[in-house]
């Protein structure tokens, strides 16, 4: 049994059961009827291919909800592949095939060249502007469209364009972000990459192929972006972000400079991962310690998962963490050293971050990430050594450290630029 209808607000319902063919009871929303019927004939060339006794042809939508339910959590970013994965369901516009795509319907053998149109379409972003909770995107030709959200229904809406005047008038003077870099665009290539290869290399067996050869490498990434140069160029500067940013929160943004650990290790940071040094106190009232105090992450929390990363609780960290140890509180199971005064973490500080940058005369596109910029350059201007910053901050080696902060270590060419005098 198959049929569509056309729904009252415009839509198309497409409706399927084959009994015989043990299909169970099916109905899925389109914009178009041609989309309805595509879906449709999909679905009877599966069944009878099943029937005949045919591999099954897996879908990107299938291999994503495994990825994400199986292999992410395992990994130190898996908030980051939420992030990526919930871009990758955006429908796109094939100006090919005049029709919306997704990639998850896309069978995974396909997945490269539909891949390829996604990143185009993305190019084709020249502003994003956010007005309220939804996002909206000003396209090459000039039009404004809204993206909808991919998680509000079973199937990813696609975007629309904007014919509000005073909503257009509001997204033309509001500055918003560029293009999507294309460090991003590669960050979700990349993940389909490894996507495709576990399929291939893991979830294959001899009944049930997800891919029968491995099409990773036809996945073409775009160049890597190239690293972010900002730090805060003083002691005043930091200051003046603390005292802007609300109780709770500046402690976190000064941490985040003392400390240099990436955001997620910094604000969820919990009280049984913070030891105080241990002092012994002698007759004349001077205090000797006995037992070094540090902050530690346990490996599994570390981005490359290597080792635990630990660090020194050195005076001025000692007393900030004092401070903070006066104002702990719980919020169910944990005790996050940094909260919002009710014990939950700074799970979401977009707009305490924005507010307080403004406040402080800082520029709009400092970013959180920034500070540990500034806690790398301020540590190599006292003369830190890179294997040394490496351990501290928690890089797998010195490669990131000699790459992104190098051009700061001047010390061994000083010797160098002092000849230039002997010259004449």
């Amino acid at each position: 049994m198959s049929s569509i209808r056309k729904l009252r607000h415009g839509r198309y319902q497409a409706d399927y059961q084959d009994k015989f063919r043990n299909i169970a009871r099916t109905k899925r929303t389109f914009e178009s009827r041609k989309e309805a019927d595509d879906w449709l004939d999909a679905v009877r060339r599966d069944a009878t291919a099943r029937l005949l006794g045919h591999q099954r042809r897996r879908l990107f939508g299938e291999a994503l909800a495994k990825y994400l339910r199986e292999e992410s959590p395992r990994k130190a970013s898996h908030r980051d592949d939420v992030g990526n994965i919930r871009a990758l369901r955006w429908p796109i516009w094939d100006t090919d095939g005049r029709r919306w795509l997704r990639l998850e319907d896309t069978p995974l053998e396909d997945v490269p060249a539909v891949l390829e149109k996604w990143s185009a379409d993305l190019r084709d972003v020249q502003q994003r502007v956010y007005v309220g909770n939804r996002i909206y995107h000003r396209r090459l030709a000039g039009e404004w469209t809204w993206q909808p959200n991919p998680e509000a229904g079973d199937k990813p809406q696609p975007r629309a364009p904007v014919r509000d005047p005073a909503l257009l008038a509001l997204l033309n003077r509001t500055p918003g972000r560029g293009p999507f870099s294309s460090g991003t665009l590669r960050a979700r290539q990349h993940l389909v990459r490894r996507l495709l290869f576990v399929a291939w290399k893991h979830w294959s067996t001899s009944g049930d192929i997800w891919l029968e050869v491995n099409i990773a490498e036809k996945i073409r990434l775009d160049a890597k972006s190239l690293p972010r140069e900002s730090w805060l160029d003083n002691y005043d500067q930091l200051l003046a972000l603390v005292i802007a940013a609300p109780i709770g929160f500046d402690a976190a943004i000064l941490a985040a400079a003392w400390v240099g650990w990436r955001r997620s290790n910094l604000l969820l940071l919990e009280w049984p991962r913070v030891v105080f040094p241990v002092y012994e106190v002698q007759a004349d009232g001077n205090r000797t310690e006995i037992q070094p105090g540090y902050l530690w992450t346990p490996r599994k929390h570390v981005k490359h998962q290597k080792r635990p990363v630990v660090y020194p609780m050195v005076p001025h960290i000692e007393q900030l963490f004092q401070l903070l140890w006066e104002n702990r509180t719980t919020w169910g199971e944990h005790h996050y050293v940094f909260h919002r005064g009710d014990g939950r973490p700074y799970t979401e500080i977009k707009r305490l971050w924005k507010s307080a940058k403004r406040r402080a005369g800082i520029d709009s596109g400092f970013r959180w990430h920034d500070l540990r910029h500034t806690w790398v350059s301020w540590l190599l201007a006292g003369g830190a050594h890179h294997k040394q910053i490496a351990e501290l901050g928690g890089w797998a080696n010195t490669q990131m450290v000699d790459q992104v902060y190098g051009h700061l270590h001047t010390e061994h060419l000083r010797a160098a630029a002092q000849m230039s005098k002997r010259v004449n």
